[in-house]
């Protein structure tokens, strides 16, 4: 007897433990103040996408949670192509994406901003076209 209680409640574990668990999405990104802020391998802090995506699932009511992870660009990627991660936050299009990541509409348009040396420049940097940066050492970031 004791037998048949123990396997009917070790049959029922693992539904209940699954009911009382938070639906949560678990998505992933690295840190780009001031849209994503946080430490590396912990959960984000902040920033604007953030917000966004944290109001957007509670006005859709779809999930209970919603957590960021913040990971090495490449491993979030390839976390999210595995099935480790729901997915990732605010991203360029690549078509290497295509076959494992679906593109929302975008949620934010900004505009590039040029930072420059006031040193080299104490008058300002004007620029027309990608000509005027020849010679010049210029970083950017994705």
């Amino acid at each position: 007897m004791r037998k048949s209680i123990a396997l009917i409640f070790m049959f029922f574990l693992p539904f209940v433990s699954s009911v009382a668990q938070e639906n949560t999405l678990h998505l992933c990104s690295d840190p780009y103040p001031p849209h994503i802020r946080g430490t590396m391998n912990k959960p984000a802090t902040g920033g604007f996408d953030i917000r966004i995506l944290k109001e957007v699932y509670k006005r859709i009511n779809e999930v209970d949670k919603v957590q960021v992870m913040l990971l090495p660009w490449k491993r979030c990627l390839k976390d999210v192509e595995v099935g480790k991660m729901d997915g990732t936050t605010s991203l360029i299009w690549n078509p290497d994406r295509v076959p494992y990541l679906g593109f929302t509409d975008y949620f934010l348009i900004g505009t590039m901003d040029w930072w420059y040396s006031i040193k080299r420049f104490p008058n300002g940097f004007e620029w027309t076209t990608y000509e005027d940066f020849k010679g010049l050492l210029v970083g950017g970031g994705q």
